[in-house]
């Protein structure tokens, strides 16, 4: 961070007007004026402040490119900035002459007569060109070269040194590599007083404005004429100015200027000052330009600017003909929920440009990978930009409307990332065929369980979940349905991590525990398989007609709800605080859910015909323990929560035992949650065809005040991209880190909607206009050596100690005071009896009696 500044207003009114305090120091201090930019990014490299009066910025630009070209920083942000809030610092500028009368910058005009004090602020971003190119970057402008020297030994202090104004260029464009006759443009520094003026045109004139064997003209202008002079910012604005001008090809006309200052002679020379504007042709192959900033102090600096190259971005969108209802997520955030529904505001209004429709992915793209991501979130889905746009303006109006995901990441809260794998009831025909065909990643994994099922198994996985024949997944014979199941799991989870989405912990549910062990490192793809698939013919073969039932009860209520009922009936797992469900013969079932009903406790029966988890496993453990006998689980290295254990386990203890234990023990998920929501925020991501089991949990983890986030990953019979960048959009807003780059691989940078300001005031006690009245009144009592100086409304009988500038003040403050009671639009002029008006008010105050005006 490279900042010019060298005003410091607000320090003195403090000062003035409050006991010292250690915020008065860390809020003013120039220092610090960088290093909360520094601080407030984190930004490591160099940061500093640079004060040489009116060059400021501009050699703080030319000290980020040094740091550039020596490898101290890859980026640098360089400007200044410029606040006018003490009128004392302007009163002495007027008493030592160096401002215009009139409140014109009339720069190289005859009647230029002093600058006028501007404010403001700019900063541009700076990288090194092949960064840039190599970035993709927006490239608006090159810095070819730039250089500083100082005046030395002038006429005077404040005195500006020709010869020094020469060398500076001359250093410049060595530096740049460039020829004095290829500058085709000049921004001047041009205050607009009477000797600098004619110094610096002279100074020009003898580098860069010798006639040309080409004809050709360098232009010579100063945007302190649109706006004044920023001072220390004085410099950043003309480099905008310059590189604006470079974009568009065309250079502004140079204001105020009715006849040349008589000292100054362009005959025979190559410089134009051009008061209209006009086309900006290139001296030579490229267009070039240099840009002066002189301070006062006698410090100065000159820049050569040369127009960006053609090139083409490094993310150039891959050709490609999307459906017409191919779903995009477009995501926005801000710091505070009304500036995210302003930029809600004015993103609808980008998108329903013509234009845009046919952007809308390089739109999506910029939003996600090219801006910073702040804690109030919105996602919001659509095939269109114009339902984007029907989307965001019904969120700016906050009225409901699918597609609309939002949330807020607390600062320094990461949430921890839960992948929950399900147990049988997720299974659907077709389930991941479109993922299938068109995502490569998913297409990927499906087709390495398709293989290794294949291999254990006399059936083929793609023809099964195509539906083709005799379907065993349509049937629901378990010994297809559940690896069927844990293929798409498998599937999605590679798909989600592709994404960059990888879990903190995983965790299954009864059979999605097979699942959850593979992708948490314990188990190869090929013992996965095994274990799912040995295990499911063995329950179809062997297992006895049984049932399950959901009950509303929380696990120890639901076991006593079992009552003598317990050799036939078991708790098969506890899925919440309320939620449990019960496993066995299906006439016991009957008969509890019958004592459950009377007692209005919701019961629904779960479409299974076997009872996992229940006494009629237990003929089937000796054999699970037998095939899976020679099993070699790892360690696990992604964190594995059992739901057998209801704890954490490392991995080697998920031989065939437990697996036997998976079959026939309670499911502790329950249980196990609570582990993990103890450590808050918290995301679960339901990795599955359908969920089945999130939805409810979500109703439970919001009754019980748990900072939870549910996430499903597809839904039965609806369209699976949609879905996912659905999931996609509320895993953002939940604050889980996106690789947008895995989403949007490719596309351009668009344009879009600055952020909104969100104006807060931040104000000593004092009102400034208050405050500005009583520093003039006081001066004018004071009496002080000040000239006497004429006013052009009053005439030259109208002399203070002060001087017209205190007049032009008052006169300002009164201005501001009669429109607001007036409710009068500012304006150009005021009606003459209203300027007499204020006028008269403000000789009261300055003179400090009754004043009369002739009319």
């Amino acid at each position: 961070v490279f900042l010019g500044i060298s005003t410091f207003d607000y320090l003195v009114m403090q000062a003035d007007e409050k006991a010292p305090d250690p915020y008065l120091l860390t809020g003013n201090s120039h220092s610090v004026h960088a290093g909360r930019l520094s601080y407030l990014f984190d930004l490591q490299g160099p940061c500093m402040v640079v004060d040489t009066a009116c060059s400021s910025s501009l050699v703080a630009v030319h000290v980020a490119c040094q740091s550039l070209r020596s490898g101290d920083c890859s980026v640098a942000l360089a400007g200044g900035a410029n606040a006018l809030l003490n009128v004392s610092f302007t009163i002495a500028f007027s008493q030592g002459g160096f401002l215009a009368s009139d409140g014109r910058c009339k720069t190289f005009d005859a009647r230029a007569d002093g600058y006028v004090r501007g404010e403001g602020c700019g900063m541009v971003v700076l990288k090194r060109l092949s960064d840039a190119v190599a970035g993709g970057d927006d490239i608006w402008a090159v810095i070819r070269g730039s250089a500083v020297n100082q005046d030395g030994r002038s006429a005077g202090l404040t005195a500006p040194s020709q010869r020094a104004q020469q060398r500076v260029i001359h250093q410049a464009l060595e530096s740049a590599d460039a020829k004095p006759d290829e500058i085709s443009y000049v921004e001047a520094h041009g205050t607009g007083t009477p000797l600098g003026d004619l110094i610096e045109i002279e100074a020009l004139t003898n580098v860069v404005g010798r006639p040309r064997s080409d004809g050709s003209t360098c232009k010579v202008g100063s945007v302190k004429t649109n706006f004044g002079h920023l001072e220390a910012a004085a410099g950043i604005a003309g480099l905008i100015k310059v590189a604006l001008s470079l974009r568009h090809r065309e250079i502004p006309p140079h204001l105020h200027l009715q006849q040349l200052n008589p000292g100054i002679s362009l005959e025979d020379t190559a410089v134009e000052v051009p008061t209209e504007l006009g086309p900006w042709e290139p001296a030579g192959k490229r267009r070039l330009a240099g840009i002066s900033s002189f301070g006062f102090s006698g410090t100065n600096a000159h820049v050569i600017l040369e127009e960006a190259p053609e090139c083409e971005s490094a993310e150039a969108p891959v050709e490609t003909q999307p459906d017409a209802d191919d779903p995009h997520v477009l995501v926005l955030s801000a710091n505070g929920t009304g500036a995210l529904a302003d930029r809600a505001r004015s993103m609808s209004g980008l998108l329903r440009k013509p234009d845009v429709s046919e952007s809308l992915r390089d739109v999506c793209f910029t939003a996600s990978r090219h801006r910073t991501h702040h804690a109030d979130r919105l996602a919001v889905l659509g095939a269109s930009a114009l339902e984007i746009a029907d989307r965001l303006e019904a969120f700016a109006d906050s009225r409901e409307q699918p597609g609309l995901v939002t949330g807020y990441v607390r600062s320094g809260a990461a949430p921890q990332t839960v992948f929950v794998f399900p147990g049988q009831g997720s299974q659907w025909l077709g389930m991941g065929l479109e993922l299938y065909d068109c995502e490569p990643v998913f297409r990927t994994a499906l087709d390495d369980c398709a293989r290794s099922i294949e291999a254990r198994a006399d059936w083929d996985l793609m023809r099964e979940i195509r539906g083709e024949g005799r379907s065993g997944l349509e049937r629901g014979d378990v010994d297809v349905v559940q690896p069927a199941i844990f293929a798409v799991q498998v599937a999605l989870a590679a798909l989600w991590k592709s994404f960059g989405i990888e879990p903190d912990v995983v965790v299954g549910h009864s059979m999605g525990e097979v699942a959850a062990a593979h992708v948490a490192g314990a188990l190869s793809l090929d013992d996965a398989v095994r274990v799912i698939c040995e295990r499911s013919r063995l329950v179809r073969a062997d297992s006895q007609a049984g049932g399950m039932m959901v009950v509303e009860l929380p696990f120890d209520d639901a076991r006593s709800a079992i009552g003598s009922n317990a050799e036939e009936l078991a708790v098969a797992a506890s899925n919440g605080p309320r939620s449990s469900i019960l496993s066995g013969r299906i006439g016991a079932l009957e008969a509890v859910r019958a004592e459950l009903e009377s007692r209005e406790v919701f019961c629904r029966m779960v479409k299974v015909d076997y009872a996992s988890h229940s006494p009629q496993m237990d003929v089937l453990l000796p054999k699970v323990v037998q095939v899976l006998g020679d099993l070699q689980p790892g360690a696990a290295t992604v964190p594995f929560l059992s739901t057998v254990r209801g704890d954490f386990t490392e991995g080697t203890e998920l031989d065939g035992a437990y697996w036997a234990r998976n079959l026939r023990e309670p499911v502790l998920f329950w249980n196990a949650l609570e582990k993990l929501l103890e450590r808050p925020p918290c995301v679960l991501l339901e990795v599955s065809p359908h969920p089945v089991l999130l939805p409810a949990l979500g109703d439970a983890l919001r009754s019980e005040s748990h900072a939870a986030t549910v996430v499903t990953s597809l839904r039965r019979d609806q369209p699976e991209r949609q879905v996912l960048r659905e999931s996609i959009g509320a895993l953002y807003c939940a604050g889980v880190d996106v690789d947008w780059a895995q989403i949007h691989p490719s596309g351009r940078r668009v344009g879009l909607p600055t952020y909104p300001w969100q104006r807060e005031r931040y104000w000593i006690e004092e009102s400034l206009a208050e405050r500005n009245r009583n520093l003039t009144s006081r001066a004018g009592r004071g009496g002080g050596v000040g000239r006497a100086v004429g006013h052009p409304l009053l005439g030259h009988g109208f002399e203070s100690a002060l001087g017209a500038q205190v007049f032009e003040v008052e006169l300002a403050l009164e201005k501001q005071t009669y429109l607001a009671d007036h409710q009068v639009e500012d304006a150009a002029w005021l009606p003459a009896a209203a300027y007499a008006e204020m006028a008269l008010a403000a000789a009261a105050q300055v003179g400090g009696g009754a004043a009369s005006v002739e009319s």
